[in-house]
């Protein structure tokens, strides 16, 4: 049977959200209008057209829309992997400073869905853009480079809206610009370009693919390949991109993207909705990574995640005290007699304060052996191990997803975390201790005694 994927969509905003909403088709009215009504509709129609044109560039389609395929689907054989796209998108890079949870989970992401938006089949082989994940001995060329044969290698077009507020114009990548027609003759008439890469590619050292693309593959190599500009990926699809994800509010985003009249719930749910679907059906773990997070988090049955970042903290973010956690803490293990909590920190005296703490002993479990710091130097400027670092910070992702709440601040990390997990990212199952205005530990009891059916008086 033949699988092929829709090559267009007509979108329609949705008036309530900075989010997606399913595609329609716009619907004709059989009768004509009467000719004495042309001059007053025709005006209308333009002006409504206008404002719908804006709102479109403002509103991507919906989550409903992705696609219903997992990254890496079989097939009945080689040569179909690629049909029914438009193009592959060649993931290659992220920002030059982020780490694991920024890379993997907002740069990937945000690269994945520019793939769902433009039906481009995804491949991801990263470069060394990202030097605090890029580890040289691990990653690195050692002599090692693939070469990849495409109809053609394709950049892509601007687009952007003028932002009311700033009054002023922001760009993010739009269209591929292509240079050929879907009726062009077939590829065996047509010289195909050779695309080399070096070393690993960063990615399959965690993940497993995320699409059957294949280099040799001919419905692949009929394609033409997408690549996005160092400037295209930030500030262009970070900062300015409408439908992108973030983690926080970041210093240098539109006015009307920040949102500062909405509360931080209302402004990360249509986010989350979009990068939890593009994790649920693209990421997968290398097998090592599952099972090093079952032994960090051997539980099985209820656990508290916190999420405790007290090293290097920067772009209008706070460190929280280890003392706000601690009543949240303590009022779960009192609650849930047979839960457990599992610490994710980056820093070696919150493990050690925890560890001294004797309430907690026997119910407390943490990633042994991983590279913490002592004072505010992040862990990932402390080695030039990268892939140990990687490890260590996907390792309490996983653990903290297997948890069914979570305590946290601001942190790209603790939103790959909601990602993995849905269930975390409502009715009260995960409070961000950062915020101002946050659920308070009588607020956290009472979501205990609603999921695990305590009484009231139980205090």
């Amino acid at each position: 049977m033949e699988r092929r994927r829709p090559t267009s969509r007509t979108t329609t905003p949705s008036g309530d959200e900075l989010g997606f909403v399913p595609g329609t088709e716009p619907h004709r009215n059989a009768k004509a209008p009467q000719q004495r009504l042309r001059s007053f509709a025709q005006p209308l129609l333009l002006a409504i057209f206008l404002v719908t044109s804006l709102r479109i560039t403002l509103h991507p389609p919906s989550v409903a829309t992705l696609s219903n395929h997992r990254g890496g689907r079989q097939y009945a054989s080689i040569n179909d992997a690629c049909r029914g796209y438009q193009g592959i998108l060649h993931i290659a890079q992220g920002d030059q400073e982020g780490a694991a949870g920024t890379i993997f989970f907002l740069f990937i992401v945000n690269q994945l869905l520019y793939a769902h938006e433009h039906n481009l089949i995804p491949w991801i082989h990263l470069n060394n853009a990202s030097h605090h994940i890029y580890d040289p001995v691990v990653h690195g060329d050692r002599g090692s480079f693939q070469t990849v044969r495409v109809r053609d290698t394709v950049h892509a077009a601007w687009s952007g809206f003028r932002d009311p507020i700033a009054d002023k114009h922001f760009r993010f990548p739009g269209p591929p610009k292509w240079n050929h027609t879907h009726d062009d003759a077939v590829v065996s008439t047509i010289r195909l370009q050779p695309v080399t890469v070096s070393g690993t590619g960063v990615w399959k050292s965690y993940f497993e693919p995320v699409s059957a693309f294949s280099p040799n593959d001919p419905s692949c190599q009929q394609l033409p390949m997408v690549r996005l500009s160092y400037s295209q990926i930030i500030p262009g699809l970070h900062l300015y991109c409408p439908w992108a994800v973030r983690a926080w509010r970041y210093g240098g985003m539109p006015p009307t993207l920040r949102r500062n009249d909405v509360s931080y719930d209302e402004w990360f749910h249509p986010m989350r909705q979009r990068g939890g679907q593009i994790v649920q059906q693209y990421f997968r773990f290398r097998p090592y990574l599952l099972q090093s997070a079952h032994r960090a988090n051997p539980s099985s049955t209820h656990c508290l995640a916190m999420h405790v970042r007290h090293s290097d903290k920067a772009n209008r973010r706070q460190k929280i005290p280890l003392s706000q956690f601690l009543p949240y803490v303590d009022a779960y293990l009192k609650q849930v007699p047979s839960g457990t909590v599992y610490l994710a920190t980056d820093s070696s005296k919150v493990l050690q304060q925890l560890q001294a703490t004797t309430q907690y002993r026997g119910r407390l479990n943490w990633q042994d052996e991983a590279l913490r710091s002592n004072d505010t130097t992040a862990v990932f400027r402390m080695t030039g191990g990268h892939h140990e670092t990687n490890i260590q910070v996907l390792v309490d992702i996983l653990a903290m997803s297997k948890c069914e709440f979570l305590l946290h601040g601001l942190s790209a990390v603790s939103e790959a975390a909601l990602y993995l997990q849905p269930t975390l990212q409502g009715n009260g199952h995960s409070v961000n201790l950062e915020l101002p205005k946050h659920a308070s530990v009588h607020d956290f009891q009472r979501v205990l005694q609603r999921e695990y059916g305590i009484p009231s008086n139980a205090n």
